[in-house]
C-alpha cells in the first residue's frame, strides 16, 4: 500500500519556507521518499531545488537555525547542517558522460529544470519529488506505479543509463536488496551488456556497495537475511558478481547473508575466488576487516583439535569470528566454543598482556637466563590459562611452571 503523505523532520518545513521567501521551492528526493510511500522510515534526507549553491550559502550565512557544511560547487551539491544533522543539497542540474561508465560525470550544468534533473536520475522509483511546503508529491516518470509492483526500472534507456554510470548496476542490486524491488528485465539485459565497465569503477565505490548490500538486512526493522539473498541474486543474474569477483561460487557467497559480522559476510562472499587478495579490495572497507577476512579464509578448513593454540596465537575476538563462519558453514567446533565462552565468561582479555606473570617472573622462577625459552613457556601459559581462565595468577602459574619444567 503507497502511502500518500509524506511524514518529514520539522526542520524542513522552516528551511522550506525559507527558500519560498527568496523565490525556490525545496524538495525531498530519492530514497527517503521512496522509502516513506511505502510505510518505511529512513534518516538519508536529499533536498533539492532550482537554487544555484552559491546563493543557497548567501541565503544562509547569518542564518541562527543552519549552516553549510562542505561544498562541492562544480557539482552544485553542499552540507546543510541543522542541530547536529546533516542534509545533501543538490541544484537542479543536467549532466553527460563520457560514456565509459566511470561514474564521474565530464560536464555538469546547473541550470536545469525539475524534469531534467529527474531525467539524470537512476531508477523511476528513484525519481519522485516531495514539495516540502505544499506537501505534493510530483512523479514524472512512473516512479509511484514501480514502487506498487515493486519494479527497479530506468525511465530512459538503460543501456544510456549504465553506460553513463557503470555504479548504476551495483546500485540497483543493492537497491533491491535493501528494498526487495526487481529490476526489469531490461536493465538486467542491459546490465549484462555493460559488466566489464564496472572494472572502471574505483574500489572504494565497489567496496561500498557491497558493504550495503551485504548489511542490507539491517537497513529497516522488517530486514531479514532474505533482503541480502535477493541483492545476491541480483549480483548473480546480471553477472556483476562473476565479473568482479572471478571464480566466485554462489553457493559460498549466498551464504554470507547468514552471517551477522561484516567479516564473515565478506570472507563466505569471496571464499572461492581465484585471486584473492584482488577481490579483498572490492569488499572490506578497511585494513582491519581486510586482515580478518584474510585469517577467516586462511583457517576456513580449521580442525577443533586446534583451537587452544589459534586462541593462543590469535585471540578471543577473531577466534568469535571463526565460530561464527564455522557454525554458518554447518561445522560446530565443541572445542572452539567451549574456550571462548570460557574466556568470554571470566576474561574477556585474556591474552599475552595479561598473564599474571611477566618475563622476569619466569627466569626467577625458573632460574634461567634470557632464553628463546621464555616465548616458548609463555605462550603454553596462555594455552593453560584458556583452558582454565580462573587459574591466571602468579601462584598458580608458578606452580604450573615448576611442575613441567623441572628439568630446565
Amino acid at each position: 500500500m503507497i502511502n500518500s503523505y509524506i511524514k518529514h523532520p520539522k526542520y524542513l518545513d522552516e528551511l522550506s519556507e525559507i527558500f519560498s521567501q527568496n523565490g525556490h521551492t525545496l524538495y525531498i528526493v530519492g530514497g527517503f521518499v521512496r522509502d516513506a510511500l511505502m510505510g518505511r522510515i529512513s534518516d538519508d534526507i536529499d533536498i533539492c531545488s532550482d537554487m544555484h549553491p552559491d546563493n543557497v550559502f548567501k541565503m544562509l550565512a547569518s542564518h541562527e537555525s543552519f549552516s553549510i557544511g562542505q561544498r562541492n560547487l562544480p557539482m552544485g551539491t553542499m552540507i546543510i547542517r541543522h542541530k547536529g544533522v546533516s542534509l545533501e543539497y543538490t541544484a537542479f542540474r543536467k549532466e553527460s558522460y563520457r560514456r565509459d561508465g566511470s561514474h564521474t560525470p565530464h560536464t555538469v550544468s546547473l541550470d536545469a529544470t525539475l524534469k531534467e534533473d529527474a531525467l539524470r536520475r537512476d531508477f523511476a522509483c528513484n525519481s519522485i519529488y516531495y514539495d516540502i511546503k505544499n506537501g505534493k508529491i510530483i512523479d514524472l516518470f512512473g516512479g509511484i506505479e514501480d514502487l506498487k509492483s515493486k519494479t527497479l526500472r530506468t525511465e530512459r534507456e538503460p543501456d544510456e543509463v549504465f553506460t553513463e554510470d557503470a555504479l548504476r548496476i551495483l546500485r540497483m542490486a543493492r537497491i533491491s536488496a535493501e528494498t526487495m524491488f526487481s529490476p526489469d528485465t531490461s536493465s538486467m539485459e542491459s546490465a549484462k551488456r555493460f559488466k566489464q565497465s564496472l572494472k572502471m569503477l574505483s574500489k572504494e565505490r565497489i567496496c561500498r556497495e557491497m558493504e550495503k548490500l551485504l548489511t542490507a538486512d539491517k537497513k529497516y526493522s522488517s530486514s531479514s537475511k532474505v533482503n541480502i539473498e535477493k541483492g545476491i541474486d541480483v549480483l548473480f543474474d546480471c553477472l556483476a558478481a562473476q565479473t568482479l569477483f572471478e571464480g566466485i561460487a554462489e553457493k559460498h557467497a549466498i551464504k554470507s547473508a547468514e552471517a551477522k559480522s561484516y567479516s564473515v559476510k565478506a570472507a563466505l562472499f569471496i571464499s572461492e575466488c581465484k585471486d584473492i587478495k584482488h577481490a579483498l579490495d572490492y569488499i572490506c572497507p578497511n585494513t582491519d576487516i581486510r586482515s580478518d577476512v584474510l585469517f577467516l579464509i586462511k583457517n576456513i578448513h580449521f580442525h577443533d583439535v586446534q583451537s587452544v593454540s589459534l586462541l593462543a596465537h590469535h585471540g578471543l575476538r577473531r577466534g568469535l569470528l571463526l565460530a561464527e563462519l564455522l557454525e554458518v558453514l554447518g561445522r560446530r567446533c565443541s572445542l572452539l566454543e567451549h574456550y571462548t565462552e570460557n574466556m568470554q565468561r571470566h576474561d574477556y582479555t585474556i591474552s599475552m598482556k595479561t598473564l599474571a606473570v611477566s618475563g622476569r617472573d619466569i627466569k626467577k622462577a625458573l632460574k634461567i637466563n634470557d632464553s628463546p625459552l621464555i616465548g616458548e613457556i609463555k605462550t603454553a601459559l596462555l594455552e593453560h590459562i584458556i583452558k582454565h581462565p580462573d587459574k591466571n595468577t602468579k601462584d598458580a602459574l608458578i606452580g604450573f611452571m615448576k611442575e613441567n619444567y623441572v628439568d630446565l
